[in-house]
């Protein structure tokens, strides 16, 4: 019997979330600039009820694209000694919503803009992000007898004062600031800040406002065991394995009871490659500030960092910058803002594929969407996808071969209501035209509907992962996602056929209907599409011919707004019939 009024209800929840996802912009990629504008302000603020205690702050903010205009921001570090940006606005008015905040704090001794280019980066991702120098603990002020006891209550604080910002009418941050989804990063020192928030740290519980953590080359010896298995939030773990305080790392993933918790050790990088000591050491070489002079200006504690750090043979800085930014944008943007488009970089099985300067701990890669198919042909009088040539290895066979026109789109779909765990990616289908297959007999799949065993005949499409966006251009999707080679199938003589009488419930961004699956059509394997490496080997996807139930309403052609964009550039799309329902699938042998 069809539920019509739950599969309705499970509809609605999904397009919903499409649409929050969408507007989100969930589908950015997580080590390039986000779609936000960045802008920077700094200010204090004076705790009275700890002896009038000031705090310097430094804060990013996404910036509308009408608002970008002005005065890169320039961070000054000793008189005219600092650094301009290449990216932030000095004072530019902040983006009209509601968005997370993340506090990040410094290393010991450090200072609160040691880390600009994350800062700037998850300002782009859309977040408001506030760094406090730590008074008493600073490169030009270590009067605090007890640094780490002024830690919590200084980011308590600032989370304060944001909240008294974000409701005084009339300030730049009034109605800007979520103070209730807070994130916490932090250096060093800094980093064991941010578990102290999440943990406690005595006299004070955990900061229940903070909602994940990201802890860089981090200490944890300041907390029991105890204390690091109450860090319930969602934690991030990264760490150079030159970096001594590896062990340190090693323990707190260990105890740490996260349901969501995650390692990500930097092959060569050291416990500076996370800060920008190489900015800082170029701007004074840029001066004319010779490395010998270092020490005469206060500096001299950059002399054997800089060498250690930002000169060959060290690890690239390049490389542990964007190796950064991608994991904190994906983190933050998944467990602050919810957006499961990030669940696959959070995975050793991405960290395999493409992050090879890594060793990623915890996390998993959630298995592939269904995905209803829809033939489609290019809008009229816009332009046409151009044939390519490509190199495509699988399991099953290496090929040179043509992608020559687009065939459709296939749209994430929920079945029978058990959801959609990434609604943003897409997978643009495409015909493709090879060398002869050498078939292969006794392929044996299992997915939702039992196992089949199955023949390879001659491969016919390929599936490209792609954003699409109705109405307005789509954004190019980021490359945590697999490639499929489609091959047709058959069943293999002499084994049960597919059984008649299935029917399946599917709702997607377009439509909701009822099915009839007839017989398995094609068997799409994971890719590796001209060196872009397989993030999953063992998720396949095996389609089946969907036929519309009997009652159902014809498919209502959408035209003039799909635009649809993937690595291969921006095209627009009409939709004319379903094709195929496509289904995760695990090859047994």
């Amino acid at each position: 019997m069809r539920m019509r009024n739950r599969d309705r209800v499970v509809a609605l929840i999904a397009g919903i979330q499409f649409l929050v996802a969408a507007a989100a912009q969930s589908g950015d990629v997580p080590d390039l600039p986000g779609p936000w504008a960045v802008g920077h302000t700094e200010f204090s603020i004076v705790d009275a009820g700890r002896d009038d205690r000031e705090l310097a702050l430094d804060l990013w903010y996404p910036v509308d694209a009408a608002d970008a205009t002005g005065a890169l921001t320039f961070y000054s570090l000793l008189g005219p000694i600092g650094l301009t940006s290449s990216t932030a606005l000095e004072g530019v008015p902040v983006a009209g919503s509601v968005r997370p905040l993340i506090v990040f704090s410094h290393g010991f001794g450090g200072i609160n803009i040691q880390s600009i280019r994350l800062m700037e980066h998850l300002a782009s991702h859309g977040f408001i992000v506030v760094a406090p120098e730590h008074t008493g603990n600073t490169q030009f002020d270590p009067s605090s007898p007890d640094p780490e006891a002024d830690r919590y209550p200084d980011i308590a604080f600032v989370i304060d004062e944001m909240e008294v910002l974000n409701t005084t009418g009339g300030h730049a941050f009034f109605d800007r600031v979520d103070t209730s989804n807070v994130g916490v990063a932090g250096h060093s020192l800094g980093g064991m800040t941010a578990q102290f928030m999440a943990a406690g740290h005595p006299p004070f519980g955990p900061d229940l406002r903070v909602k994940a953590i990201m802890p860089v080359a981090a200490s944890s010896s300041r907390l029991t065991d105890a204390e690091l298995a109450g860090i319930t939030v969602p934690t991030l773990l990264m760490v150079g394995t030159l970096d001594g305080l590896q062990t340190e790392t090693i323990r707190a993933f260990g105890l740490i009871g996260s349901e969501f918790l995650y390692r990500v050790d930097v092959v060569g990088a050291n416990h500076t490659h996370f800060a920008n000591v190489c900015d800082i050491g170029n701007a004074l070489l840029d001066l004319g500030i010779a490395i010998e002079s270092w020490p005469a200006i206060g500096a001299g504690a950059l002399v054997p960092i800089y060498a250690a750090t930002c000169v060959p043979p060290a690890f690239s800085i390049e490389e542990a910058t964007r190796i950064q930014n991608l994991y904190a944008a994906a983190h933050f943007r998944r467990h602050l803002q919810g957006e499961t488009y990030y669940d696959p970089y959070l995975s050793q099985a991405y960290a395999l594929a493409r992050e090879t300067d890594t060793n990623f701990f915890g996390g998993d890669v959630p298995r592939a969407d269904p995905m209803l198919c829809y033939r489609a042909k290019t809008t009229p009088k816009t332009e046409k996808f151009a044939p390519v040539g490509t190199e495509l290895v699988d399991a099953l066979e290496s090929s040179s071969s043509e992608v020559k026109k687009t065939l459709g789109l296939c749209v994430p779909a929920d079945r029978d209501g058990e959801g959609v765990v990434d609604d943003c990616t897409h997978l643009k289908t495409y015909k493709l035209k090879g060398p002869k297959h050498a078939k292969v007999s006794g392929i044996v799949m299992s997915d939702a509907f039992g196992t089949l065993t199955l023949d390879s005949l001659n491969p016919d499409r390929l599936l490209v992962p792609a954003h699409q966006n109705s109405g307005s251009p789509a954004s190019e999707p980021g490359d945590s996602r697999d490639h499929y080679k489609c091959y047709r199938v058959k069943p293999t003589r002499g084994t049960p056929k597919f059984p008649k009488g299935v029917q399946v419930n599917v709702s997607d961004a377009f439509e909701d209907r009822l099915y009839d699956l007839k017989r398995p059509l094609r068997l799409c394997v994971p890719v590796d599409r001209d060196g872009i490496a397989i993030v999953n080997p063992g998720d396949h996807l095996l389609c089946y011919k969907a036929k519309r139930a009997k009652g159902e309403a014809k498919h209502a052609a959408i035209k003039g707004q799909l635009h649809t964009s993937d690595a291969w550039g921006a095209e627009r799309l009409d939709t004319i019939v379903e094709d195929a329902l496509c289904v995760p699938a695990t090859r047994v042998q």
